[in-house]
């Protein structure tokens, strides 16, 4: 939102598009939460193919390396940033809590730690599916209706926003170039393709991490009914001989 917002003030003419776009923005980061919450609330017996929790587990593995691979730059960050806290004058009371929470670098901070958190509560969950049996259930019991829905509305939009991440690295290249160009235009440092790819992979490895566990409990949910079906319009037996 911030972004939103810096870019509304400094570009007047997109001021029109900052609310709609932040409104979508925020609709589009609820999917994943709401997707979670709903899967923690059914109650359903959720069956997971093998190969699905192989998914999982490989997922789970890629968002850890990730993780540990940014680690090290985070506690350096976090570090800086504890010492510059214990250097602040905190004799001022209420205003010194304040003070600190107007600080940008305070915002920057703490999202980077509840970003960790939450990384780390997701492969959590990816293990947790990994685990999960494909069989074995005395009872099955259908899932949520609202896990169905929220399921298909994670699929659909953050399987697009992959799809649109890996077009991002295919074509960023190109991209470079038309960086580059301009960038030599108006005599500054054109940027790095190697910095480029590595941040274009990046976010698309990410996210499709993220994408793995509502794409396999879609999955999961549609090969079940798919079962059923083909258990209900099965063959019927013919009676009588020749």
């Amino acid at each position: 939102m911030q972004t939103f917002l810096r870019v509304g003030s400094t570009h007047p003419r997109m001021e029109w598009g900052i609310v709609p776009a932040g409104a979508l923005m925020l609709l589009f980061t609820a999917i994943m939460p709401v997707f979670c919450f709903a899967l923690y609330r059914d109650e359903g017996s959720l069956r997971i193919p093998k190969r699905l929790r192989l998914l999982a587990l490989a997922a789970a593995l890629t968002f850890s390396v990730i993780i540990l691979t940014a680690l090290p730059g985070l506690v350096r960050s976090l570090a800086g940033y504890l010492a510059v806290l214990a250097a602040f004058n905190w004799r001022l009371g209420a205003n010194s809590v304040l003070i600190i929470l107007r600080d940008p670098r305070a915002i920057g901070q703490i999202s980077t730690v509840l970003g960790e958190l939450s990384a780390i509560a997701f492969i959590l969950l990816l293990v947790a599916i990994f685990q999960q049996p494909s069989d074995g259930f005395e009872t099955d019991v259908p899932v949520s209706r609202l896990l169905n829905r929220v399921t298909k509305a994670a699929v659909i939009s953050w399987g697009l926003w992959v799809a649109f991440l890996a077009v991002r690295v295919i074509a960023m290249p190109f991209v470079f170039l038309q960086l580059r160009t301009y960038a030599l235009q108006v005599g500054r440092t054109p940027p790095q393709l190697k910095d480029m790819m590595a941040e274009a992979t990046y976010t698309l490895l990410v996210q499709a991490c993220l994408f793995a566990a509502p794409y396999i409990v879609y999955r999961s949910l549609r090969e079940r009914f798919e079962g059923r079906v083909d258990a209900q319009s099965g063959p019927e037996l013919i009676e009588g001989g020749d």
